[in-house]
């Protein structure tokens, strides 16, 4: 017999922020002349190449408005009902269990109070796990429901300012012993502190390092609050004034940098760094116990100089010498003497000898289980399980191996079922899951995919395999929704208002519903270009687009309708193209079986980088030449709106010299070449290459151009290629984009886009399932808005009339 444990919620958190991209022009402030600087610094974020797909982050308010300390539950309930709203909601720590945290929350039903399980820096509930109560709060505030059809919607604050975090100091140095999860540390570091683990042992965070690990509390001292932690760090100025620090690097020369508080935003910090005549400052974002900078997150403060030392903070520059402040070390206000050291240092190893002992409390069950890995590989792993009952709380931890103290995660026995199954039945229900072909002919079926349909309706498809013998792991998350498509004459009111000129209708849309952003873009497109104005509908969005950014250098940087949008016309128009521009470099490619990888971690041998950085730059300089000459192939809708691009950005910035370069081949290269070589579907129907000629393909041509966009530093060789080719790159995106209208398509046509006749009737009708999904702001909008109030109501129209249709069905 197997024990299968089904659990209720998956294990993991919610999504990671993604970490590529470069030092962000979220910075508070930026650059200007050395003289001007002391008087008025004005904003000049940092140039870096933009990136598709980016995983949004799970957005939280505050800590400080929602995080109460310590407080028992009769209190936390008057503070909720004072408040009076449906979904508020605070977290305290718990008084009866001080070291783990209640969400405490006013709904429907009431109050409900939910235990936060506080494990080693890591917090549990429900059988999820999350890096910092911030991480939760967003979760349950934006990405799923706390209670059915409930969610986070109003943090209550508490009355007065929390500040509960403690912070130690070592007062002693401790070297780790080893497979443990000690930390090693020297005196004067500064520790997070997270959990008592009992018998003298502190979970905690080194601030130095960002690790986390035990510490014997003897060791340590409590840290006076008053002082910033990273005051040991020898770069960091904390009482420095902005005009101090400006005064200060003029003299120190180009390179020089230091770190300082933040005056525009308390609890983050300004990295101010001297470039030529310029002092540009960047935002360090404080996230809990980890800094946010330029859309990566880094451990401790120390880890951002570290990297920006090695890496390009702007295009040309990496961070030099340091300004040295003064007096930066901290020492402890306890002086160890000799012997106290040594009695210390023995009763720190009968603790630890006896601490295996400590770790049995309340054991009923522990040995090795095998768990389904949670990333891609999707690997069984064999960790070792440990079934701890704490009161009336059932656990089952999971570890790496018996001598780690912090586990990878627990399941909570109260939100999960145990079942005992018959080996056969167990198996039977994972077949399902297993899904293999042998032996396809790869001449008949070079990279097979499946699809899922339910009934005749195909609803999903998995990623394209390998032959002969593929085999798919995907995993789908079906939402399910009862379709209406009504006669496409319902949808003409609909359809009208959104073709209005100067579209009001499309750009309310476009500010509220961003998270239905590409099938927003897919409908309105196909909707467009019916009746020949897809051109039009591009134009005015980039316009918008433009016109509400703030500074050039983060153009379409982030994802919007209007990028959305642009990437489904140029996909949609420039299959012509992509084949006349790379189609011949890339059989080429494929005929010299040649490795262009130039990362070391993918290289066979380290002897291999001369000859690949010298194929891949013979590849480049026909890639190029090959692309330059083609600027006729290209569509010219494609170009007409290339050129609305620079015609609107160097109206917006008429001194920046290369703003018009910059806005179009950003999506030129990276939005359309760059994917296309990576993914060959984009080349169209004519180029069949096999499956080993496809791999190879997105290996050594356009992950190489990505990474040379993200200024990977293995990619240094390239350097001489690029400045080589810049002056006919402005060139040759001048010849493109030298259009002055579109062309005059016939209406009542949209083979570009493969659609049938019944298609523009779904995407009208999708059009209105998302305008339904945003109605209430929708609303808010109508009371000042004359446009978006006959929005409103056409779509509250369509709505009743689709009602009619359903009740006719039944």
């Amino acid at each position: 017999m197997a024990d299968l444990i089904r659990a209720m919620g998956a294990p993991i958190g919610p999504p990671v922020k993604d970490k590529l991209g470069s030092p962000s022009t979220e910075s508070e402030d930026g650059g200007g002349d050395i003289a001007e600087l002391a008087a008025d610094l004005e904003l000049d974020e940092a140039d870096g190449p933009s990136t598709n797909g980016e995983r949004q982050a799970v957005l939280a308010p505050p800590e400080t408005e929602w995080y109460h300390g310590r407080l028992d539950r009769y209190t936390s309930e008057e503070r909720l009902w004072a408040a009076g709203k449906l979904g508020s909601y605070l977290v305290r720590e718990s008084d009866r269990k001080p070291g783990s945290y209640v969400l405490s929350y006013l709904g429907r039903t009431g109050i409900n109070h939910f235990r936060i399980t506080a494990v080693c820096g890591d917090y549990y509930i429900g059988g999820r796990q999350f890096d910092s109560l911030t991480e939760l709060v967003g979760f349950y505030s934006h990405c799923s429901d706390l209670l059915k059809r409930e969610r986070l919607v109003e943090p209550v604050p508490p009355p007065e300012p929390v500040n509960d975090k403690k912070r130690v100091v070592a007062i002693l140095p401790y070297t780790k012993m080893p497979d443990t999860d000690e930390l090693t540390f020297q005196k004067g570091d500064i520790f997070f502190l997270h959990n008592d683990m009992g018998d003298g042992w502190l979970w905690v965070t080194a601030h130095r390092t960002g690790e986390q690990g035990m510490i014997f509390r003897e060791l340590v001292e409590d840290l006076d609050p008053s002082i910033d932690p990273n005051t040991v760090f020898s770069w960091f100025h904390p009482n420095c004034t902005k005009s101090e620090a400006v005064d200060m690097l003029v003299k120190a020369g180009p390179g020089s940098f230091l770190v300082r508080p933040s005056d525009n935003s308390p609890g983050d910090y300004s990295l101010f760094f001297h470039i030529n005549n310029q002092i540009q400052r960047f935002r360090i974002e404080k996230k809990g116990v980890r800094y946010l900078m330029g859309g990566r997150t880094f451990e401790c403060l120390d880890a951002v100089i570290n990297r920006y030392r090695k890496e390009q903070i702007v295009e040309g520059h990496t961070l030099g010498q340091p300004l040295i402040a003064e007096g930066h070390v901290i020492e402890p206000q306890q002086n160890t003497t000799g012997a106290a050291a040594e009695k210390i240092y023995a009763t720190l190893r009968e603790c630890r000898d006896q601490i295996g002992l400590k770790k049995t409390k309340g054991i009923k069950h522990q040995g090795y289980l095998n768990k389904k890995s949670d990333k891609g590989a999707k690997k069984w792993k064999a960790l070792y399980f440990v079934l701890l009952q704490e009161g009336t709380d059932t656990h089952l931890y999971f570890y790496d191996s018996p001598k780690r103290t912090k586990p990878k995660g627990l399941i909570d026995l109260s939100c999960a079922y145990l079942y005992q199954v018959a080996r056969v039945v167990w198996l039977r229900a994972l077949r399902v899951r297993c899904l293999t072909a042998h032996r396809l002919p790869a001449r008949l079926a070079p990279r097979p995919h499946l699809r899922l349909a339910l009934g005749a309706a195909p609803v999903a498809s998995t990623k394209p395999r390998p032959s002969p013998d593929p085999h798919w792991d995907d995993e789908f998350v079906f939402e399910y929704m009862q379709e209406l498509v009504m006669p496409r004459e319902e949808y003409n009111p609909l359809r009208q208002l959104l073709l209005e000129p100067g579209l009001p209708a499309v750009k309310a849309l476009a500010d509220l519903c961003r998270t239905d952003r590409q099938p927003l873009a897919t409908s309105l497109l196909h909707a467009f270009s019916e009746c020949g104005r897809g051109a039009e509908l591009a134009r005015e969005l980039v316009g918008a687009e433009v016109a509400r950014e703030a500074d050039h250098r983060a153009m379409f940087r982030a994802a919007s309708l209007a990028t959305a949008l642009l990437d489904e016309f140029m996909r949609a128009h420039c299959k012509p193209f992509l084949q006349a521009a790379i189609s011949e470099t890339v059989q080429r490619l494929i005929d010299a079986k040649q490795s262009a990888e130039l990362n070391p971690t993918k290289m066979d041998s380290p002897d291999d980088a001369c000859n690949n950085a010298e194929f891949l730059l013979m590849i480049l300089d026909q890639i190029t030449l090959s692309i330059f000459t083609s600027p006729e192939a290209c569509p010219r809708p494609v170009r007409y709106l290339c050129g609305c691009l620079q015609r609107a950005a160097v109206a917006k910035w008429p001194n920046e010299r290369f703003v018009r370069t910059r806005v179009v081949s950003g999506f030129i290269f990276l939005r359309l070449i760059c994917p296309a070589l990576v993914d060959f579907k984009r080349l169209g129907p004519g180029v069949d290459l096999p499956a080993c000629a496809r791999a190879a393909l997105a290996a050594h041509g356009g992950q190489n151009l990505q990474n040379l966009a993200n200024l990977e530093p293995y990619m240094e060789v390239v350097n001489p290629f690029i400045l080589k080719n810049k002056e006919r790159m402005v060139v040759f995106l001048d010849q493109l984009s030298n259009v002055p209208d579109p062309g005059n398509p016939p209406p009542n046509t949209n083979n570009n886009f493969d659609i049938g006749k019944n298609s523009i009737t779904k995407e009208l009708a999708t059009l209105h399932h998302i305008c339904v999904s945003h109605l209430t702001e929708l609303q808010g909008l109508a009371k000042t808005q004359p446009a978006i109030r006959k929005l409103v109501t056409v779509t509250e129209m369509l709505t009743k009339h689709k009602h009619k249709y359903l009740e006719m069905i039944r």
